[in-house]
């Protein structure tokens, strides 16, 4: 028994490994700049000429600068398939990446969007636009660690217009929707299910409703799907929290403004947490850490202690 075990342990991680091995990671960064990892010049300078090059699996890792030009995988000049599915793109470390055009998505399952910041620039563009196509089901994203921040129209935007081509499985985690005064922070216009929404932080998403003269607006808005809940997830200052099938979930705090180190897109540190925010805040999602798109930064005299117990530790190794 033991030894059939042992072989099943080895075998799946063989399977990693091979499975590993055909997925490549493609930089993206400014052109004549070095990039960190190989100290050489970045083979693509923009996110459209990396998956160009892309296979299923492949991670796009996106190192700091601000991002534009089209970023449009949609029926337009792409392959109107599945054959890129399952593609990461991410942020290098703790880069701050501005991404300064709309992202259209169809034909695709699987993909992860990570780390991402999108900081409407004086244009006037959407966050992440899920694209209707008959027939095709996009599933299994996940839109996590994302700043949508003073965008003109909705941050997340599903438009499916019939029952086949609905979206199902994909998650929302993580992320920062802040001051969004033009539309909705996530919009599902129909047929969205099973969407999971957690450990996100929605506030000041409203917007001037003149024919009512009142604040309108909603941080969560799904329409004609099942049930959506919003988990972990801190709500202030909005116009509308949830509407449609949207649900309060568990541990959401409705009266808890976030205080943030910078509301400046072009800074660092961007929308990170303070000290000042309270325990809901800092240690409140649903691994007990964190919630929205950044972390707190750590105060000087964090710091000197963790460097001083690092210091400690060299020591006891000698």
């Amino acid at each position: 028994m033991c030894k059939k075990l042992l072989f099943l342990i080895s075998f799946v991680s063989v399977l990693a490994m091979v499975g590993s091995a055909f997925a490549n990671e493609l930089h993206v960064g400014p052109a004549g700049a070095i990039n960190p990892v190989t100290g050489s010049a970045y083979r693509f300078n923009s996110i459209e000429a990396a998956y160009n090059q892309a296979a299923a699996t492949d991670i796009i890792t996106i190192h700091a600068y601000d991002v534009g030009g089209a970023w449009s995988y949609s029926a337009t000049g792409l392959k109107n398939d599945d054959s890129k599915h399952d593609i990461t793109f991410r942020r290098y470390s703790s880069d701050n990446i501005r991404i300064t055009t709309g992202m259209d998505i169809a034909y695709h399952t699987g993909w992860t969007i990570d780390g991402m910041n999108f900081a409407e620039q004086g244009g006037s563009y959407y966050g992440i636009n899920f694209i209707s196509r008959a027939n095709f089901q996009q599933r299994g994203f996940d839109i996590k660690n994302c700043i949508f921040y003073n965008l003109a129209s909705d941050s997340i935007y599903q438009s499916v217009s019939n029952y086949n081509a609905r979206t199902l499985n994909n998650t929302i985690e993580n992320c920062t929707f802040f001051n969004l005064s033009k539309r909705d922070g996530i919009r599902l216009a129909n047929y969205a299910y099973d969407w999971t929404i957690k450990d996100c932080i929605f506030q000041s998403v409203k917007r001037w409703d003149q024919t009512q003269t009142l604040w309108g607006g909603y941080a969560i808005n799904p329409s004609n799907s099942n049930s959506i809940y919003a988990d972990y997830c801190s709500f202030y200052n909005n116009g509308k929290d949830i509407g449609g099938s949207a649900l309060y979930g568990t541990n959401v705090t409705t009266s808890t403004q976030v205080s943030f180190v910078s509301t400046d897109p072009c800074d660092p540190h961007f929308l990170w947490l303070t000290a000042e925010n309270t325990a809901d805040i800092l240690t409140g999602d649903s691994n007990g850490s964190y919630r929205g798109a950044r972390p707190m930064i750590p105060e000087p005299a964090t710091v000197a202690l963790l460097g001083l117990g690092g210091l400690a530790l060299l020591r006891r190794k000698r």
